[in-house]
């Protein structure tokens, strides 16, 4: 298969973002990781897997935001 603009993504940018930055975290690596997983084990194949998606990413949206608050 060949290689593609969109098969290099994420940039290497994305990495250099931490959990201290202000991005949320549908914004961040770690979403694109659980994606990149979700995609990889057909996760639509179960039943209840696209309300766990959801509800973990709306979860570490707002465990981002307390900790931000937290920290500083």
């Amino acid at each position: 298969m060949p290689r593609t603009a969109e098969s290099e993504t994420p940039l290497v940018g994305k990495f250099a973002g931490n959990i201290y930055t202000g991005e949320s975290f549908t914004d961040s690596v770690y979403f694109d990781y659980l994606t990149a997983f979700w995609v990889g084990y057909s996760m639509t194949n179960y039943a209840y897997a696209t309300a766990c998606i959801d509800n973990f990413s709306l979860f570490m949206n707002v465990f981002h935001d307390w900790y931000l608050i937290s920290t500083r």
